[in-house]
């Protein structure tokens, strides 16, 4: 830029390095020299001698603020809930519960995010509706799918939660079925609510011996029976 176009009250940017300053006065010494009087940000007075090599560093910086809340206002809205939703997990772990329109029981919450979760599976998936009983959940016979790490064996895991005492657990045809089908990769969770408002986790491996008979949709076992044969997550 020229140095003519310095005028009192312009702002201008080159003077110092980082911050932009306002002109004060300029008073020329011929036509290749100036003294420029200027106010920096803080409310300091100072004097430079500008010349015709001064020029390339110099610049006219618009009056206004030094930032403006033009921009694109839906872009910002986007990126700042996609910063919220990245780090929801902060003030609440159970987001993903709390947004969604299922409404899970406290058993498959405590299977999910306390036993599944923490041990990082590559992989898993909760198939079916927690808590709801339509066709299309009853026949797959498990409710989570996971990966163990390492190796990318699946694993099928039923939850089933029951209060301390509890004299049955209700299992399914299609859960018993499953488990026939998968000795070695179904895995009955049982979680057990006690009664100092605590629960325990409990893993049934082959929980099942044999097929209900003909006609059975389900079969009530014995929970202690159950608990009996169960063994820590692992």
């Amino acid at each position: 830029m020229k140095l003519e176009v310095l005028q009192a009250n312009s702002s201008v940017g080159g003077i110092l390095s980082d911050e932009i300053v306002t002109v004060a006065n300029v008073r020329w010494f011929g036509s290749d020299a100036l003294e420029l009087t200027y106010k920096t940000p803080a409310g300091k007075v100072a004097n430079e001698i500008l010349y015709r090599h001064d020029e390339t560093r110099l610049r006219i910086v618009e009056s206004g603020r030094p930032w403006s809340f033009d921009g694109a206002g839906a872009l910002f809205r986007l990126v700042s809930e996609a910063q919220r939703i990245r780090l929801a997990h902060l003030f609440d772990p159970l987001l993903a519960v709390h947004t969604s329109v299922v409404d899970p029981l406290p058993h498959q919450i405590t299977a999910v995010y306390e036993s599944m979760l923490p041990r990082q599976p590559l992989r898993f998936l909760l198939a079916d509706d927690p808590g709801a009983e339509t066709e299309a959940a009853e026949k797959l016979g498990y409710d989570i799918e996971s990966t163990v790490p390492g190796t990318g064996r699946l694993r099928f895991i039923e939850v089933k939660g029951r209060v301390t005492g509890a004299a049955t657990i209700t299992v399914t045809l299609n859960e018993i079925l499953y488990s026939l089908n998968k000795p070695d990769d179904f895995i009955l969770a049982i979680v057990e609510f006690l009664d100092d408002g605590k629960h325990e986790v409990h893993y049934v491996r082959t929980p099942f011996t044999r097929e209900p008979d003909i006609g059975v949709t389900s079969v009530n076992y014995s929970f202690l029976e159950l608990l009996a044969k169960a063994e820590k997550p692992s």
